[in-house]
């Protein structure tokens, strides 16, 4: 995006440019993304399901064969007897979720998770300008270190951890809004605000990527669209109070701006190590099992 508003610096050319090159990955993906096992399941659509899972045990290369068989025909009979229960059962809402005291406090946190994930890196993005130097320098280390995040996140996720990650990124988004605070106040400082621009990114886009995987592992499969999708409201309550970040720099000091952001990141990663860690343990399919999921975990940091 850089390079080509480098060149041609018209934003209809721009918009067209990336508007285009989604457009034809849509399509390319569209033919690749496979279909989800439950979903296949849940539909009838048996041998596809079957296909779609021995694939993914063959290249994963931890079961045979024949367990393979085995477990899809318990998955097959587990979710016909799910589906005549949801039948005959009210499905939950968002309201019993805060009935309970456990999943309303890990409700609150993650919402000011989404919330603050979002703020910050929209507001990080709308600063760019106003972080000195050449604007189409920083915008390529911005999107230099999205990318890297990425890389990263698939490396370290299922070595260390959702928890753990996801506090180590908002400690790092921390020290990186203080770095950026502290070389704020003098122009020869542009180098080192670079670098910590990149720090910073890194931590947000990563912890904003944890937050998704976390959030669809933490609630029961019948709550999973609701509770991620009221999660993404707060995401986006975040996103579209950013840009008066940028309007408050112009106004004060881009030293206050740093200041709210490293604060709000600080706040998350106390927040963050209250909740339970989500890694190898069985996705819920009951507003119990993610109960049961929080206190197991609470149990298991009291024996520590």
């Amino acid at each position: 995006m850089p390079i080509i508003f480098y060149m041609i610096p018209d934003y209809k050319v721009l918009q067209t440019s990336v508007a285009s090159f989604e457009t034809i990955m849509f399509c390319l993906l569209f033919f690749v993304i496979p279909e989800s096992p439950r979903w296949l399941l849940t539909h009838d659509k048996f041998d596809a399901a079957h296909d779609s899972l021995s694939n993914a045990a063959r290249k994963k290369g931890l079961l045979s064969q024949s367990q393979v068989d085995s477990i899809f025909e318990s998955l097959k009979e587990n979710t016909k007897r799910e589906l005549s229960l949801q039948k005959s059962e009210k499905k939950p809402t968002i309201l019993d979720v805060m009935k309970m005291s456990k999943l309303r406090n890990l409700s609150f946190i993650l919402y000011f998770t989404w919330f603050t994930h979002s703020f910050i890196y929209y507001g990080s993005i709308f600063n760019i300008g106003n972080m000195g130097g050449n604007v189409f320098t920083n915008f390529i280390v911005f999107g230099s270190s999205y990318s890297l995040s990425n890389v990263l996140l698939l490396i370290l996720i299922n070595r260390f951890g959702r928890r753990p990650l996801l506090i180590f990124m908002t400690c790092l988004e921390t020290v990186a809004f203080l770095g950026l605070l502290a070389s704020s106040f003098s122009e020869s400082f542009y180098y080192v605000r670079v670098l910590f621009s990149f720090l910073a990114v890194i931590g947000v886009s990563c912890g904003f990527n944890i937050i998704y995987v976390y959030t669809s592992e933490t609630f029961p499969t019948t709550m999973r669209q609701v509770s991620i999708g009221t999660c993404s409201v707060f995401a986006r309550i975040g996103s579209g109070i950013s840009p008066f970040i940028k309007e408050l720099t112009l106004v004060t000091h881009l030293s206050v701006s740093m200041g709210i952001f490293a604060l709000l990141a600080l706040l998350n990663a106390l927040l963050v190590s209250r909740i339970p860690e989500t890694k190898g343990k069985q996705l819920p399919d009951t507003l119990l099992q993610t109960v049961a999921n929080c206190q197991s975990n609470k149990d298991k940091e009291t024996s520590i």
